[in-house]
């Protein structure tokens, strides 16, 4: 079935900055971009209903965790938020470079920079500082291994625990562009000039390569994966102004959607209600709906 718009903020109601990150809880949406604020939306019908303000560097990324939210800035710390109070309740001033993603792992938080530094926090304790040798765009931790990449090779690094902390060896790296994208078994990386998707079996030693997408006509920005009833689609946006879906089984593209703008983050409701939020240049924010 065909992707459709199931609801777009107006130009009227849009933040006057390109949204970079979407966060989403049961009910409300969260969105940063570089004015150094998270809007607050009403998830339903996109309606605007508050702000926070970090009042300091620009927000480079933000994700959320129970009733806390994540905001990663380009000056190296990161602030948390109460949901619920819309009060700074902490700030985490470990990293040196610009936080550049935040992921939410289990009950860890963990950051990644453009010093190379991915640090693993528990609450509000930095528990481990992994060193992944170049600047960070994106990455994952799973079971014993962390995954970086960024615009020229995927890094896959096992972590040994010794009795003085952590250390990484590297098992494999793979020619690759981020943003990246672990699924059910396998990972989802971009080809160097960001065109194409390619899947990579993720086995931690050989990823052999499972299969090619077609991407899009210019430059992906963003790769989102959800796991529904029935379905399991892969979904990319990007510089040509669209969003597409993808079958998993088949490779193969199943739909797109023309949104007229640059599309730089997809988002799938965790809620399983088929939709997912996209953010882009200009403001760009809605809702699609996946059948």
């Amino acid at each position: 079935m065909p992707l459709e718009i199931a609801k777009m903020v107006g130009d009227s109601e849009r933040p006057k900055c390109d949204i970079e990150f979407i966060g989403v809880t049961n009910d409300r949406l969260f969105t940063s971009s570089e004015s150094g604020n998270v809007m607050v939306w009403n998830k339903e019908d996109l309606k605007a209903v508050g702000e926070l303000d970090a009042k300091q560097c620009p927000i480079c990324c933000i994700a959320v965790k129970g009733n806390q939210l994540y905001a990663g800035t380009s000056g190296g710390n990161i602030v948390v938020w109460d949901i619920e109070t819309a009060t700074v309740i902490r700030e985490l001033n470990e990293h040196q470079g610009s936080v550049a993603k935040i992921r939410v792992v289990g009950d860890l938080v963990v950051s990644g920079d453009t010093e190379g530094k991915v640090l693993v926090w528990q609450g509000d304790t930095l528990i481990h500082l992994y060193e992944t040798g170049e600047e960070v765009w994106d990455f994952d931790l799973a079971d014993d291994h962390l995954y970086s990449i960024r615009d020229r090779d995927l890094i896959v690094q096992k972590i040994h625990k010794t009795e003085h902390g952590h250390k990484l060896t590297t098992t494999k790296t793979l020619e690759a562009r981020g943003p990246m994208c672990r699924l059910d078994g396998s990972i989802a990386v971009l080809s160097r000039d960001g065109m194409d998707i390619h899947i990579m079996e993720d086995d931690k030693l050989q990823f052999k390569r499972i299969g090619i997408i077609k991407g899009q006509d210019r430059m992906i920005n963003a790769l989102a994966y959800s796991q529904q009833p029935k379905k399991t689609h892969l979904y990319s946006g990007g510089w040509d102004n669209t969003v597409r879906s993808y079958d998993l089984e088949t490779f193969t593209p199943l739909s797109v959607v023309e949104l007229g703008q640059a599309v730089n983050c997809i988002r799938p409701d965790p809620s399983s209600s088929g939709h997912i939020f996209v953010g882009g240049n200009n403001g760009l924010l809605c809702k699609i709906l996946d059948r």
